[in-house]
């Protein structure tokens, strides 16, 4: 409905009043229209936040042929295997844990001495440098898949060898021989806890600024769910996302911890290494909690149902 004003002095400020009234009333008609729209296009995306983002890569090509940057392990000119006595030498090297994983040689790693090479990350893993990170609902889980050739065995790289990945959550790739203990670590390394997912592990990683509250949530059900695990601060977590769950091959990243979301992970993911091996790590450099038998034996079961008890 438009008003019209006039005045019968002149018919031009009249039609001038008109207009404008007119004008008015379709912006406030146009307003309405654009927040109805909103609120509708929020409602759809607020809806899909149960949801899991799946992303997948590092696929193989049609020759079976990995793409070379996808392969953390490969030989770099500035990499140089150590020199070997013998032949025999080097492959319990290369496969200690598949051919004679209780023996630790002092000369390429026995978890105690020359572990500077590997805690570059301490500081700023253990650190936060800005304010907490508040969780989001609104930030959906995203779940990463390397596709991971059946046939692929990482190697064992000894401590006088730095071994760099190109991509910080890549989720497979050399590591050192001897994996870590299982259970909660002030820092463990990369190159340590890469041998623990080769054996089922589930990982679990936070930011160091990530809010404690939600920490202290995806803890208390890594913890629920099995004994092969390991809890470790991570930087290179993105802000958006800065909690993570690690299998081989995979891993799920968030920003609030919903139950059936993790717990779904850990079931299907868990144990499912190349190797199923569920003898302790001989590396315990600042482990602050050792894990807790959760089933047994081996974690047979995968997160159990809490026991219930009979009311009175």
């Amino acid at each position: 409905m438009i008003i019209s004003v006039r005045l019968t002095w002149s018919k031009m400020f009249s039609f001038e009043v008109t207009f404008i009234a007119g004008l008015f009333i379709f912006d406030q008609c146009l307003s309405t229209i654009v927040r109805d729209d909103y609120s509708s296009a929020t409602g759809t995306v607020e809806s899909l936040n149960n949801e899991v983002i799946n992303i997948h890569s590092n696929s193989i090509d049609q020759e079976g042929e990995w793409p070379s940057e996808n392969f953390p392990e490969k030989k770099k000119k500035e990499w140089t295997m150590p020199s070997f006595p013998d032949e025999s030498h080097q492959h319990r090297f290369l496969f200690a844990d598949r051919n004679d994983m209780f023996t630790v040689d002092v000369q390429c790693d026995d978890a105690k001495t020359n572990l500077t090479l590997d805690l570059q990350d301490l500081d700023i893993s253990t650190i936060c440098f800005t304010k907490t990170f508040l969780p989001h609902a609104s930030v959906a889980p995203l779940l990463h898949e390397d596709l991971i050739p059946k046939t692929y065995f990482p190697p064992h790289m000894c401590m006088e060898t730095s071994i760099e990945y190109p991509d910080p959550m890549i989720t497979f790739g050399a590591h050192r021989p001897l994996w870590g203990r299982y259970g909660e670590y002030e820092y463990l390394p990369k190159q340590r806890w890469m041998h623990n997912l080769e054996h089922g592990a589930v990982v679990m990683l936070y930011h160091p600024c990530a809010h404690p509250l939600v920490v202290d949530q995806l803890r208390k059900l890594v913890t629920s769910c099995l004994r092969r695990h390991i809890i470790t601060p991570y930087a290179h977590l993105p802000v958006e996302r800065p909690l993570a769950l690690y299998a081989w091959g995979k891993y799920l990243s968030m920003s609030v911890v919903d139950y059936d979301t993790v717990t779904k992970f850990i079931k299907q993911n868990a144990l499912q290494g190349p190797e199923d091996i569920a003898t302790d790590g001989k590396y315990d450099h600042l482990l602050l909690k050792g894990a807790e038998h959760v089933s047994y034996p081996s974690d047979s079961v995968i997160c159990p149902p809490l026991p219930t008890f009979p009311r009175d």
